[in-house]
């Protein structure tokens, strides 16, 4: 019994330690980016993320969850225009808050993101006008917390 007592303690222990391990492995930030061709001047598209009350126009949050309330800080162009969310009936969308800190007119935005017991991220918004229309590239780094 004390012998099985004690494999059972040291597999444990490696299990533990292995985990850590394979934690501080993995990569410290994590990125995920989408793209897309938009069809329209760069003018109206760069004015839609820069807006944050032209979101729910385009944004796929807004059609996961229609009822999700929105509040926003008396400015909603550029740099220090700020958005906050609350829905509590839908973990998909959550509660949070998203703050434009840099942008650049016809070129991109940053923000930083605030998930309600989620953590952060930060984001980010490219526009590059091509023969087709304007390229859009829609990315987020997130910061795991580790290493």
């Amino acid at each position: 019994m004390k012998k099985t007592l004690k494999i059972i303690i040291i597999v444990l222990i490696v299990l533990v330690v292995l985990f850590i391990a394979v934690g501080y492995l993995l990569p410290k930030e994590s990125v995920v980016e989408r793209k897309i061709v938009v069809k329209a001047p760069i003018e109206l598209v760069y004015s839609q993320f820069n807006d944050l009350s032209n979101w729910n126009n385009w944004s796929p949050w807004y059609e996961i969850d229609t009822t999700t309330k929105y509040t926003f800080t008396d400015n909603t162009v550029g740099v220090d225009a700020k958005m906050e969310w609350k829905n509590e009936d839908n973990r998909n969308v959550g509660s949070g808050s998203l703050l434009i800190i840099y942008s650049s007119e016809f070129d991109s935005i940053a923000t930083e993101m605030h998930f309600e017991g989620q953590g952060e991220a930060n984001g980010y918004y490219k526009f590059t006008e091509t023969d087709e229309g304007v390229e859009i590239v829609w990315g987020m780094i997130n910061d795991a917390g580790y290493c």
